[in-house]
């Protein structure tokens, strides 16, 4: 679902370097909440079934619900995502089933690579938020508990580099040329 996605919004020449999730451990907690009350249902399974057709159907109402929201927990985690390509950087920001919020930016529009990690559980298990600003808006691209904030910080200054780089390379026979017309 979102190779599809990825690859219908791709540009000509681009490719994805870095697809960045959030930590798995995240959706593992908020799955085994629903865990819980998946096992509460059973546990009451009995208890549903001496009340006869309501209780049936209060069981098989608990149940769907929980399979629901663990299908859109996983479908959310799936779909929110930070794409890092070779020439632009895409955030796709899945909050429901039918809102989603794409942000992109080249390299040379960002301003600063910022990354936070706070938290025993952020410490021992090495995830963060990272946090993009670009030039001159108020937009931020950020997503947070990503694992290993610090290494897509790199990688993200990395390319901007490249990019200022291969953006001088350009500029200069053009620059040399123009002065050889004048």
């Amino acid at each position: 679902m979102l190779d599809s996605y990825i690859s219908k919004n791709l540009k000509d020449g681009e490719t994805v370097l870095r697809i960045v999730k959030q930590f798995p451990f995240m959706v593992a907690f908020r799955l085994s909440l629903l865990g819980i009350v998946l096992l509460l249902d059973f546990f009451f399974l009995t208890f549903f079934i001496q009340r006869g057709t309501w209780g049936f159907l209060l069981f098989c109402l608990v149940l769907l619900a929980v399979i629901f929201f663990s299908w859109r927990q996983w479908y959310m985690w799936s779909m929110n995502v930070l794409l890092i390509t070779n020439q632009r950087i895409v955030d796709i920001d899945q909050r429901g089933f039918f809102d989603r919020t794409v942000s992109e930016t080249t390299y040379r529009r960002i301003q600063d690579v910022s990354y936070s990690s706070s938290g025993i559980f952020a410490t021992l298990f090495h995830y963060g938020r990272i946090v993009i600003q670009t030039a001159g808006t108020q937009t931020r691209i950020e997503l947070a508990y990503i694992k290993n904030p610090e290494h897509v910080q790199d990688l993200i200054t990395h390319l901007q580099d490249e990019s200022a780089l291969t953006d001088r390379a350009k500029s200069q026979p053009e620059e040399g040329n123009h002065a050889q017309e004048i």
